[in-house]
């Protein structure tokens, strides 16, 4: 079996979207992570925790950007905030985006990027298209950085 064929059947196989108690996680496209809040969700700590195993399930030990879709109505303990900006979270994130379409939730969201303040570049949105346009030029902004450094580091040991 060629190397191709294998790496096919592989990515056939694997799971591109895992239900959480409250969200479903999806890789829509490599290294994408999309996160899709139940309508009138409660997310508590355990929650972030549990969607947290599923996004690095999904997007394994690599560099990934995320999309979370707030739901209109629904709520997000202090707790959950907490958690939700913790370097542990975050890790391996590039950059994330919060879609949200209610007042109520836009407050909540920027709440949290003002008090919880995640390590990583967090924006929030009420148009999803604006948000993945922005999550893919932050990808593209990493990956330069990333050939940058990969490259002088060539350069001095090479």
């Amino acid at each position: 079996m060629t190397t191709l064929v294998y790496l096919l059947k592989l990515l056939s196989l694997s799971e591109t979207s895992i239900r959480a108690k409250q969200a479903t996680i999806s890789i829509i496209e490599n290294g994408f992570i999309r996160i899709l809040v139940d309508e009138e969700a409660e997310i508590t700590r355990k929650d972030i925790l549990e969607i947290n195993e599923a996004k690095k399930k999904l997007a394994g030990n690599q560099p990934h950007i995320v999309l979370f879709i707030a739901p209109i109505h629904g709520n997000v303990t202090s707790e959950a905030r907490a958690a939700a900006a913790s370097k542990e979270v975050c890790h391996n994130a590039i950059a994330k985006a919060i879609v949200t379409k209610s007042l109520a939730q836009r407050l909540v969201a920027n709440f949290f990027l003002r008090f919880n303040k995640p390590p990583v570049p967090t924006k929030l949105f009420s148009i999803e298209k604006e948000a993945m346009d922005w999550l893919k030029m932050m990808r593209k902004a990493n990956t330069s950085h990333i050939n940058t450094i990969q490259h002088r580091i060539t350069e001095t040991t090479g």
